[in-house]
């Protein structure tokens, strides 16, 4: 027997069949996907540029040493020596590098291809993980505001028009893994728990995933600790609103399920580090009790007010602060979809697909005040990254979706009413992309394109073994390796090379870190050597204040430093001869990157045949390495970057070569004339 419904009121739409409603359910599931993976792609093949040096040195650097050993020469940092990051990320990327290598070794790939297969392999992994962070965030906002509600499209378009995500999400940043890992495990979450009126069925629905969102919650703070503090607030905030029953479901599931990656993790490290280490507890010791992170850069205690929040959500800000604190304030007009009749509750047949059976009210408090309490905290560590706030980004975009929505409202798109405010949704999606634009494919871009010359300055001093096939296609042409797995986690073989190819030496001026290093370089033949900057690790009071690294060293007398460090400068006096130092070269552990005195004993460092360095060097450079009888000559100059915030870092990105090395030009002929005999 039908209900009744009051005079003048629209009759609820009937609710699909079950069957039917999985059916068109998994088709727009589909379709959202298709349109995330054609997003994600188009952020793949556009992102050309440099952004910080964790994106390699955290985990592409110890990844390629995990797949391929020590002897391919990655650059590994103090963090690792020192057990600081969970071995779960890089272990990730050797994957993909193997897979990757296997490719090139199926299809016999050029030299110069199977390069580019090594290095855009990473790339694709992790635009497949930031897929996911849009996903699991979408499901997260059908989940709070209801299927096919306007506030999950409207949480969707945050995503997929966010230039930090286009820009960042395709990056090898341990943090774009984090927030990927945070969004799917907050879409499994037991929201209903928070609502006290919800059915026992819906609260019993809500539990099925707990277990993932547990499973995955803690593979996010083993890849980051500090991912411990959203889940710290929302557990609590999930305690007081649950049943005792409720609660000792969860009890149950997370000291069964929590413990999984907690045993894989450490199984793992253990293989890695050769010994039982817990490296967020050392994480933690060294970068927040001894504060030592402090050395990488210092900020003012608002910096994720002022400068991080703007940086991260751009247009969405004023949105997602008006949704912290109508949220925080739990003001339900504001926050939740419409919701069906109290008596339709008890008949969810009745309840549209676009409507929410259930108040979000307390759970959207709760993901306000984690948002706030993660922010405050943070702000009281002094070293302070725009990318640390990454995996709050899905608590920001479901938080401002209600705020956009009753903004850009939900009527006739022909009402004159509405094309104002449509008007300046445009304009907002135009600003975005070309602010993405802009900082994916021009802002220091300089930096990434050099690794790509000198890889290409590689090919063509081997030009003949690569043209002639004096050196075999697949593994042991692009590394001079196969078959190895990481040094640490699983020896240190290196084969033997079939035939050797020519080396090739270049030196990095520059701030420490500048460049991606192995990952964009490729082959061990190319051996390069740059500026350090270990930590004063160790140093306490005025011994650690007036520490300098060696980079600060060079730049604070660059003309001391090379005449200092370095030998005689190439004369077309004398035959010069490529020595070819390399970090290896190093009288260290050959895992770690030299310190500031790595070559005392050794004599002064040999120059190379390469030297990069940014336009802000150039009148020292032609003062100190410049001059009539000098060998060295500009060979390549590429655009890097418009502005830069570090004076070290102004101006185009300038290779000087000895003279005798091939430029880009003499490099296509070369090749163009082997090809046509």
């Amino acid at each position: 027997m039908g209900t009744e419904h009051p005079q003048g009121a629209p009759e609820a739409p009937k609710k699909l069949p079950a069957i039917l409603h999985q059916d068109v359910r998994k088709q727009r599931q589909y379709d959202i996907a298709l349109l995330i993976g054609a997003v994600r792609t188009l952020s793949l093949l556009l992102t050309w540029t440099f952004f910080q040096p964790d994106e390699y040195y955290q985990s592409l650097e110890p990844g390629w040493e995990m797949a391929f050993g020590r002897g391919s020469g990655a650059w590994i940092t103090w963090e690792w020596d020192h057990q600081l990051r969970s071995s779960l990320h890089p272990l990730l990327i050797a994957t993909v590098y193997h897979l990757a290598n296997a490719i090139n070794f199926i299809f016999a790939f050029p030299l110069s291809m199977q390069a580019r297969v090594l290095i855009w392999a990473p790339r694709l992994l992790h635009g497949f993980a930031t897929g996911t962070h849009d996903f699991y965030t979408w499901r997260l906002a059908e989940k709070l505001f209801g299927e096919q509600s306007v506030e999950s499209s409207a949480v969707l378009a945050v995503h997929l028009l966010s230039p930090w995500l286009f820009f960042a999400g395709t990056r090898s940043f341990t943090n774009g893994l984090e927030a990927s890992l945070t969004a799917e495990a907050l879409s499994h979450w037991p929201w209903q728990w928070y609502d006290k009126n919800a059915t026992a069925e819906e609260r019993r629905q809500a539990a099925e995933r707990l277990h993932q969102s547990i499973i995955v919650a803690a593979f996010a703070v083993i890849l980051r600790s500090t991912n411990g503090l959203i889940w710290l607030v929302l557990t609590t905030s999930l305690v007081l609103s649950a049943s005792q029953d409720e609660l000792i479901h969860f009890l149950q599931r997370l000291s069964v399920f929590g413990m999984i990656p907690v045993v894989v993790s450490t199984a793992l490290d253990r293989l890695y580090y050769g010994e039982w280490t817990i490296p967020a507890a050392r994480f933690l010791g060294i970068n927040v009790v001894e504060n030592l992170s402090e050395f990488y850069g210092r900020n003012r205690l608002d910096y994720y007010i002022t400068e991080g929040l703007p940086l991260l959500l751009t247009t969405v800000l004023p949105f997602a602060l008006v949704g912290i604190c109508r949220a925080a304030t739990g003001s339900a007009q504001a926050l939740t979809s419409e919701h069906p009749a109290e008596q339709d509750r008890a008949d969810p047949q009745k309840a549209t697909t676009s409507q929410s059976v259930w108040d979000n009210t307390n759970a959207m408090r709760s993901l306000a005040l984690t948002a706030l309490v993660v922010i405050a905290a943070f702000s009281c560590i002094v070293h302070k990254e725009v990318r640390f706030l990454s995996p709050l980004f899905p608590i920001f975009a479901v938080l401002s979706a209600r705020p956009i929505c009753r903004f850009f409202g939900s009527g006739s798109s022909l009402a004159p009413e509405t094309r104002p405010k449509q008007l300046i949704g445009i304009a907002i999606a135009i600003l975005n992309a070309c602010l993405a634009a802009y900082i994916c494919t021009i802002h220091q871009r300089g930096v990434i394109d050099v690794m790509n010359y000198l890889r290409g300055q590689f090919y063509a001093l081997n030009t003949d073994a690569l043209i002639f096939g004096m050196r075999a296609a697949g593994p042991t042409s692009a590394l001079g390796i196969i078959g190895t797995y990481g040094s640490r986690m699983f020896g240190n073989q290196v084969a033997q090379q079939s035939e050797p190819l020519h080396s090739l030496s270049v030196g990095f001026l520059m701030p420490c870190h500048s460049t991606p290093w192995r990952s964009h370089l490729v082959h061990p033949e190319i051996k390069g050597w740059a500026l350090t900057c270990e930590p004063p690790i160790g140093l306490s009071g005025a011994a650690r204040e007036h520490y300098l690294d060696e980079a600060d060293q060079f730049y604070a007398d660059p003309r001391r430093w090379l005449a200092e460090n370095m030998g005689p400068v190439p004369s077309i006096d004398k035959p010069w001869i490529d020595e070819g130092w390399d970090v290896r070269d190093a009288p260290v552990n050959s895992t770690k990157a030299p310190t500031t005195n790595a070559f005392a004993g050794k004599g002064s460092r040999p120059w190379p045949r390469y030297v990069v360095f940014f336009e802000q060097l150039e009148r020292v450079m032609h003062d100190v390495v410049g001059g009539a009888r000098s060998r060295y000559r500009e060979c390549w100059r590429g655009f890097n970057s418009h502005w830069h915030d570090d004076w070290r870092r102004k101006g185009d990105v300038v290779v000087w070569c000895v003279d005798g090395s091939l430029d880009e030009g003499k490099m296509i002929e070369e090749l163009e004339r082997q090809q046509e005999l």
